[in-house]
């Protein structure tokens, strides 16, 4: 059982990938694009661990594990709120448009439309999809920091490079992979993070719009 879960989370995560990499249009974002997009989490995450010497603080822990698992329970809920407000029309296949009546056929704009709609949506539920499992992922890889604080709290501050080789030991290269294990976690999980609510900023403000069009939503003079 645990094998098959890990097989469906590493094809969702296969999955989202490739849905993102698109846009509404089904049209591939430039790699270079998609490239400077990851660089920038991974930047602003090492730039924000350079100002954690110490490691997660307690406030950092209680903060994110309290209001990630709220994120788990909220878009849980809207998954199951706008699945039928995003239902979208089929695009006809040529068959199925010659059997429409000449008068009842749609026009180009509006398969343009459609596909539009229904390219969104799929977006729409994995990033959804994406948030919940990230912020799961973040609340489990906190926990060991809960339990062994000392060893995840290393501070770097109190550590330097040797002078020479002649200066190596077998204890120095255990610290060193030490120290190098706490800031990989302590970069990883800020990634996270960011990735958390950056999606959840991008799914809450692109559902609100497209709703507002859908409805249209305007202010009566």
């Amino acid at each position: 059982m645990l094998k098959e879960w890990m097989i469906t989370l590493r094809r969702y995560f296969q999955r989202a990938n490739s849905v993102l990499a698109k846009d509404i249009n089904g049209k591939s974002f430039p790699k270079g694009n998609l490239i400077v997009y990851k660089l920038a989490f991974w930047g602003i995450a090492c730039v924000i661990v350079a100002f954690l010497p110490q490691g997660l603080s307690d406030g950092f822990i209680d903060y994110i594990k309290d209001i990630f698992a709220i994120f788990v329970g909220f878009f849980v809920t809207v998954l199951c709120f706008v699945f039928d407000k995003l239902d979208t029309e089929r695009i006809l296949t040529p068959a199925e448009e010659d059997n429409v009546p000449a008068e009842q056929r749609r026009d180009s704009r509006k398969n343009v439309k459609i596909k539009q709609e229904h390219n969104y949506t799929v977006r729409f539920f994995y990033t959804i999809g994406l948030i919940i499992l990230l912020s799961t992922l973040v609340i489990l890889l906190l926990i060991p920091n809960i339990f062994w604080k000392g060893w995840f709290n290393l501070d770097v501050r109190d550590y330097e490079f040797v002078e020479s080789i002649s200066g190596l030991s077998w204890s120095n290269i255990k610290l060193f992979s030490h120290l190098m294990l706490c800031v990989l976690y302590r970069i990883v999980v800020i990634v996270l993070t960011i990735k958390v609510f950056y999606f959840t900023t991008y799914s809450v403000s692109s559902l609100l719009q497209v709703l507002i069009n859908k409805k249209k939503f305007e202010i009566w003079n």
